[in-house]
């Protein structure tokens, strides 16, 4: 018995929001337990003895703000919900759209660069990166699943706290954490680049 993934669940506005998806591979979690010294520390133990400590927070809600716009958004699980205050104030837990993905979603990240202005990378608890590129004429937004190409050894379900930090017309450049592999203390600082992005198969690049 047993399951090997942990989720993490948010109540606001009268609703649960599923905010975070730990996967691991197949490896049974024992034990889960909250650090009393600190509620924000979750202590993990799976399979094989192997121990896991996570400091967990989350926003509630996330707003970009570009070209006159503003746009909230609010994740849960496999839903991204977002609403476009330029277009209508619709209070929480309502929202104007909502956009799907294959797998709960982890983590996003903003672009505030001309070039891509408005789109979104997001990181899904299975380890996958999708694009959402937005589309100024018609406010929509497109997603495409982006493909892992060499990861030199990185796990990539370890990924957390993206940044974009550069984007090109076909090409996005952006940062991550990836927490500390075993019997390590110390996490690492990963660059990355993500090519074609105006193709049906973009590749991530570390």
């Amino acid at each position: 018995g047993g399951s090997d993934k942990i989720q993490l669940w948010h109540r606001s506005n009268y609703h649960w929001y599923l905010k975070r998806e730990f996967r691991y591979e197949g490896r049974r979690v024992e034990r889960i337990k909250f650090s009393a010294e600190n509620p924000y520390e979750l202590r993990v133990l799976l399979q094989g003895l192997e121990w896991r400590e996570y400091e967990v927070q989350w926003d509630p809600s996330s707003t970009l703000s570009f070209q006159e716009k503003c746009t909230a958004c609010v994740v849960d699980g496999c839903s991204l919900n977002v609403t476009d205050f330029e277009k209508a104030i619709i209070p929480p837990p309502m929202y104007a759209k909502s956009i799907s993905t294959e797998f709960p979603i982890n983590d996003l990240a903003f672009c505030y660069d001309e070039a891509r202005l408005g789109s979104f990378l997001i990181s899904m608890s299975s380890g996958d990166l999708v694009f959402l590129s937005y589309d100024a004429g018609t406010t929509k937004y497109e997603q495409t699943k982006v493909l892992w190409g060499d990861l030199k050894g990185f796990d990539q379900m370890s990924l957390r706290s993206f940044l974009i930090s550069k984007a090109e017309s076909n090409r996005l450049h952006a940062v991550s954490i990836m927490c500390a592999p075993c019997n390590e203390t110390n996490d690492h600082l990963v660059e990355l680049t993500i090519e074609d992005l105006d193709t049906p198969e973009p590749k991530a690049f570390v």
